[in-house]
């Protein structure tokens, strides 16, 4: 469950329309600081979407592969949409 609350989590409000709130965006962070978890909900609360992004990392703590899933409330699950590899040459 995406928490707003603690040292690795925060929200981003969405723009307002005639002064109302439109959306709000609640992140959470890994303990690089980098983005794992994205839901945005309504003015209302109503989850409207959410990703998650997983990592793995070289034995220099750059990452190397990134997949980006979606959440399917009908399979309740994250289904992959995006795979990114890079590879990193040190000299």
């Amino acid at each position: 469950d995406l928490s707003p609350i603690g040292e690795r989590g925060g929200y981003w409000v969405g723009p307002c329309g005639g002064g109302y709130l439109t959306s709000r965006t609640v992140f959470m962070l890994d303990e690089r600081g980098l983005i794992t978890d994205v839901a945005i909900y309504t003015h209302d609360n109503i989850l409207i979407s959410r990703e998650r992004q997983a990592r793995e990392f070289d034995a220099r703590g750059n990452w190397v592969k990134e997949t980006r899933s979606r959440w399917n409330a009908e399979m309740d699950s994250f289904e992959p949409f995006e795979v990114r590899e890079r590879v990193i040459t040190y000299y």
